[in-house]
């Protein structure tokens, strides 16, 4: 994942958090690799991160293992929900 300042990778390897920097002077050029922390990590949906990283790269969010719980395989999403709720609350 991109840090949202595009100077800076983020990925997981081998249950580590990894950091790279990222320079585009002159080219396209990664920093060394620096692992940030270690943990558990699940695994996102369908191609998607199961973590997020805040805008100044400093904090992260994970999603938290299922710890032998089902894992939710589908997520509901409604949409035009601004519209049913106006309706309902005009006067």
């Amino acid at each position: 994942m991109w840090a949202k300042n595009g100077r800076e990778l983020f990925y997981i390897e081998n249950n580590k958090m990894i950091a790279v920097p990222v320079e585009f002077q002159a080219g396209f050029h990664l920093g060394k690799p620096q692992t940030l922390f270690e943990g558990s990590y699940e695994p996102g949906l369908d191609g998607f991160p199961g973590y997020d990283v805040s805008a100044d790269g400093k904090r992260f969010l994970f999603v938290e293992p299922s710890k032998g719980r089902p894992r939710a395989n589908e997520i509901d999403v409604t949409v035009g929900w601004e519209a049913e709720l106006q309706s309902r609350f005009r006067r």
